[in-house]
């Protein structure tokens, strides 16, 4: 048989591609290695190449959804105009609309909250907030040059602003966890981001009431949908 080599990049995409359609299909867990490799049409050794581990799968798989997700709002925000206010209104409809539309590619994300895997989910915490700051820091510095946000410094609130939606959203769905049902666990989380995006504005000088998300039907149903699947890990 002809050995066909690609370029490396190619390969872990395609690793990445055909793991995460397993975990649609059967799960993180019953997912294995054995699998991939299979279904990719390679050797173990190529897997471990790109992979330490199935730990590590997971975590790249993530870290790349985060990438994507961060692609798709750059690509936003470089095709709008306005003031900062209105770039950050732009942000977080980019953002709304990805997840709502690749629900299916964010459901693997219900496994970052088993407790075993708290230090996993801090990690990649950390590496989409520094993407995410990244986005933020021109966007608030034009926000202070038009007026639009009254602070002292773009980095230092960009810190900030970060900080607030990771620490405090994971704060908000661990609380939202603690519901009795997925009735609870909704208006949970829906009250929480409401009182995120109160202090994102605050924080930023904007009135209130600006710069929020407007919450649809399928936005609460795939709320639903994660209760459903994170409370069934955590049991």
């Amino acid at each position: 048989m002809v050995r066909i080599t690609k370029d490396p990049g190619v390969r872990r995409a395609e690793l990445l591609d055909v793991a995460l359609g397993l975990v649609q299909e059967v799960g993180y867990d019953a997912m294995s290695v054995e699998a991939v490799t299979t279904a990719a049409g390679v050797a173990k050794g190529t897997f471990y190449h790109y992979f330490d581990s199935k730990e590590d799968l997971r975590f790249q798989l993530l870290e790349r959804l985060g990438t994507e997700l961060h692609q798709h709002i750059a690509a936003a925000l470089r095709t709008s105009s306005g003031s900062g206010a209105g770039q950050l209104q732009v942000f977080m409809d980019a953002a709304a609309a990805y997840k709502t539309g690749h629900l299916s590619r964010f459901l693997p994300m219900v496994y970052l909250y088993r407790p075993e895997n708290d230090s996993l989910r801090h990690r990649l915490h950390q590496a989409w907030a520094r993407s995410t700051r990244g986005l933020l820091v021109s966007l608030i510095a034009a926000g202070m040059a038009d007026g639009s946000f009254t602070v002292a410094d773009a980095d230092a609130t960009a810190d900030i602003i970060t900080t607030l939606w990771y620490e405090g959203t994971d704060r908000v769905w661990l609380r939202a966890l603690e519901q009795p049902d997925a009735a609870g666990f909704v208006e949970a989380l829906l009250r929480g981001a409401d009182a995120l995006q109160q202090a994102q504005t605050r924080i930023l000088g904007m009135p209130d009431g600006t710069a929020t998300i407007p919450i649809t039907p399928d936005i609460t149903a795939g709320l639903q949908q994660v209760y459903h699947q994170v409370k069934e890990l955590r049991e």
